[in-house]
């Protein structure tokens, strides 16, 4: 269900109004003031982001169908925000710990047992991503980057092949992909944080956004350029 609320937008259903406000009663408490803007660019190459799996105009459809009650995004929402990896507080499998959340519990990658790690932390960052792109709610963008550092943290001199390693690690990564283009589309909350700043372009406007510098105040999942948003 961690894909739910975004993939319902192909279904292009809706329910009567009635339906829909007594969806929205299961989840309503979840959703901020704030709706979080997609912003869509196109690289030199001419790849649309976010383009892996989602489009802008699929989040942006899930979002407002999400928000407004409406089905079947609502049932997609509600049970996807019901699951273990939808919690505020989730944190990545192969987390190292509560202190060091970004930091691999193990580096490697050269058993069945990393790959299951990372099917729930594939599914975790994504669930995390889609429900701070759907509730506004910082937490989940936090959460969403901490997974995505932890599996980018990985010590690529310690990977080997593993049998089925072919067949099953395709998918988990598409998911991290997926939601590493979530975040890289959208912007932290503005805060009133004293912060330098430095003008980004990109195909588009032109968008203001805090400086990645690590002795920035400003929280760092707060930051628009985040190593999850780069590139």
């Amino acid at each position: 269900m961690a894909t739910g609320a975004a993939l319902a937008t192909g279904l292009g259903l809706l329910s009567l109004p009635a339906q829909a406000q007594a969806q929205t009663t299961q989840y309503g408490d979840l959703l901020t003031d704030h709706v979080v803007a997609i912003n869509e660019t196109v690289s030199d190459a001419g790849f649309v982001h976010p383009g892996v799996g989602l489009t802008a105009d699929d989040l942006r459809s899930a979002q407002e169908m999400a928000r407004a009650g409406q089905e079947p995004w609502a049932s997609y929402f509600a049970a996807m925000a019901d699951t273990a990896f939808a919690s505020t507080t989730y944190r990545a499998s192969n987390s190292k710990s509560a202190a060091e959340p970004d930091v691999p519990l193990d580096p490697t990658f050269v058993q069945v047992g990393m790959r299951n790690r990372e099917t729930n932390d594939s599914f975790g960052a994504l669930t995390q991503a889609l429900m701070w792109t759907v509730t506004g709610d910082e937490v989940y963008r936090r959460n969403a980057i901490q997974a995505l550092r932890t599996w980018a943290n990985m010590d690529p001199t310690k990977y080997a092949y593993f049998p089925d390693a072919h067949i099953h690690t395709g998918h988990p990564l598409y998911q991290f992909l997926m939601a590493a283009e979530i975040i890289r589309a959208t912007d932290p909350v503005d805060d009133d944080t004293p912060a330098s700043t430095a003008a980004t372009t990109s195909p588009g406007p032109t968008r203001t956004t805090r400086t990645c510098s690590r002795t920035s105040p400003t929280p760092w999942w707060r930051r628009s350029c985040s190593p999850t948003s780069g590139g």
